[in-house]
């Protein structure tokens, strides 16, 4: 951690209600024990963080009256302990220290001044980008890594790689579309030299395409995160290796009594390039119905399976709640300065 985000942490802390922060000492240990009369620990200057309430996010318990000792980017003790002479002190009395936030679901805007330093505001110490629509975004992933841009970690999908037709407008975005296994493997290939860490896939890819870029991906050393095609089931996307499943729309339809006509349904669904909103017409009446037939018994069928093979899901919730019950969304509160 270099000094400028080290200023620019202490500084979030003093004027937000979060410190972000990561890895504990108690008091009682030796760590704790061997920084008290030190000012530095190396060559890095100690900063101290008195009067916090340190929050575990394991258990949900808070520890009052606490000091965080940092140096460099570790904390090197956590407790009721003396404060080194010469350390920095900030005097944060009625603040939180939390871990580092993570967001595994982001769409950055394209100015390095905005989201970047934003995320670090409110406390997010890691973002997953889930698709590049401007390369810029790998050179913040790479800027942030190297020290040089003040963001916070990065990991970067490629571009979206969607079936023929796209629900995509390609006047809005730009869409790797693939509709053969050739053209899926080539487009794994293409995002690897680009850079991506992950491939991004998307609703309408076929089934042969889909498991050509499960396949080509594992070839190259990349994994696959993303929406799971409407072609292909919640199970075979698990049990193929996808990594992580975007959005609630897959599972939500999964859980049904009535799956094998809901998976019809859903295999009927036909689009023309760029309409995702009939796509969204489509897919809600089927909803509808898995709503109210859900199955326990199915449901536990298809978890077990998600926990076995470790398969993530990526609800978005707050984005659809926001999305499709606008009328009753609440507004951040004015600041002072408005």
């Amino acid at each position: 951690m270099n000094s400028s985000r080290r200023q620019f942490l202490a500084r979030s802390a003093a004027g937000a209600a979060a410190v972000v922060a990561g890895g504990t000492f108690t008091a009682s240990s030796p760590a704790a024990a061997l920084v008290a009369p030190l000012a530095t620990v190396g060559t890095n200057r100690i900063t101290a963080l008195t009067g916090v309430t340190v929050i575990d996010v394991a258990t949900g318990h808070r520890a009052r009256r606490q000091t965080v000792l940092i140096s460099g980017d570790r904390i090197i003790g956590v407790g009721r302990i003396p404060v080194p002479r010469g350390a920095t002190e900030l005097d944060l009395t009625g603040k939180f220290v939390v871990p580092g936030l993570a967001d595994m679901h982001v769409h950055s805007l394209g100015d390095e001044h905005v989201s970047p330093p934003l995320y670090l505001a409110n406390g997010v110490t890691t973002v997953r980008e889930m698709a590049v629509t401007d390369p810029v975004l790998y050179g913040w992933r790479d800027r942030i890594d190297a020290g040089t841009l003040l963001g916070p970690r990065m990991v970067v999908a490629s571009q979206i790689v969607d079936g023929d037709p796209t629900l995509w407008d390609p006047n809005l975005l730009h869409v790797l579309v693939v509709n053969d296994e050739a053209g899926a493997r080539a487009a794994v290939r293409r995002v690897k030299a680009e850079g991506a860490d992950f491939v991004k896939v998307y609703s309408r890819l076929g089934p042969a395409a889909y498991r050509a870029i499960l396949d080509e991906a594992r070839r190259v050393g990349l994994t696959v995160h993303g929406h799971a095609p409407d072609q292909v089931s919640i199970q075979e996307v698990s049990s193929g290796g996808q990594r992580s499943i975007e959005h609630i729309h897959a599972l939500a339809l999964s859980v049904s009594s009535r799956a094998a006509e809901v998976r019809r349904m859903q295999r009927a669904i036909t689009i023309r390039t760029g309409d995702y909103n009939s796509w969204f017409r489509q897919v809600h009446p089927i909803e509808w119905i898995a709503a109210n037939s859900f199955s326990p018994a199915r449901a536990a069928e298809v978890f077990g399976l998600l926990r076995r093979n470790r398969t993530r899901i990526t609800p978005t919730l707050t984005m659809h709640n926001v999305l499709d019950r606008p009328d009753f969304t609440g507004l951040d509160r004015p600041s002072p300065s408005t």
